[in-house]
């Protein structure tokens, strides 16, 4: 793909504390990572409609990358960077964009690794070619984005006008980030492209008030070592499309 035709949308200097890293002491204290991000589409629609919905929300884009790799605590930024770019290339599907995105570049730089002694830095290309995005289980709306290791990474799609119920398994770490600013938990509404971590015992209800599909993003972990598949059962319930998720232990 010859990239150089197309506009650059860029991200710089973006700094998120997070837990990174292979050593205990990484595991202990969040350090910075430095992230830049470039986004190539065609800016020609937003330009002259001035309308959001035809380019990139980058506002949006800085939350949700924040989010991953804060809830992510990846051990490595390669695979940080693998995870901000197949997310950024998925919501070119979500949330009614008409930005016709090509691909992403990802640089992670991790300024405290060798203190002081020189900056590891990862730089990586992708396009939509490079990512297969697949149905958890046939005609869901919940999809994944990566699946790795010790992580998965999902993005659900939530109809309009839609309430979804969602609960905890044990033995998983789960986040949520609620993209956009129409949701509403239990009636109250939710802060704009907020992020919730889910708690044992608690099963909640979110509504996605507005006359547009809206997306969440999941990021399943902790034991998830310990499972290889997790799936997303709809099921209808008085008119509510109620997703739970249902880890199945290896054979």
């Amino acid at each position: 793909m010859e990239l150089g035709s197309f506009d650059q949308i860029e991200i710089n200097d973006l700094e998120v504390r997070c837990i990174v890293g292979l050593f205990p002491r990484e595991k202990l204290e969040a350090q910075p990572l430095h992230l830049n991000l470039r986004l190539y589409l065609d800016t020609k629609k937003a330009a002259k409609s001035s309308l959001l919905s035809q380019s990139i929300d980058y506002a949006g884009i800085a939350n949700q990358a924040r989010f991953i790799l804060q809830a992510g605590r990846f051990k490595l930024i390669e695979t940080a960077a693998e995870v901000l770019a197949a997310n950024i290339i998925a919501s070119r599907y979500c949330e009614n964009s008409g930005a016709d995105l090509k691909a992403v570049w990802v640089s992670i730089a991790k300024p405290k690794a060798l203190e002081g002694q020189g900056v590891p830095k990862i730089s990586i290309l992708r396009s939509d070619s490079d990512f297969l995005y697949q149905s958890l289980v046939p005609g869901s709306l919940e999809h994944v984005v990566f699946r790795g290791s010790e992580h998965m990474i999902l993005r659900q799609e939530v109809p309009p006008l839609t309430e979804i119920t969602l609960s905890k398994p044990p033995l998983l770490s789960i986040s949520d980030f609620f993209v956009g600013f129409h949701w509403k938990q239990n009636s109250h509404a939710l802060d704009g492209n907020c992020p919730v971590v889910r708690r044992p015992g608690a099963n909640l209800v979110y509504r996605n008030h507005s006359k547009h599909t809206a997306s969440i993003i999941t990021i399943v972990g902790g034991a998830y070592t310990n499972y290889q598949k997790a799936s997303i059962r709809p099921i209808q319930t008085d008119g509510r499309a109620v997703l739970s998720l249902h880890p199945t232990a290896l054979d």
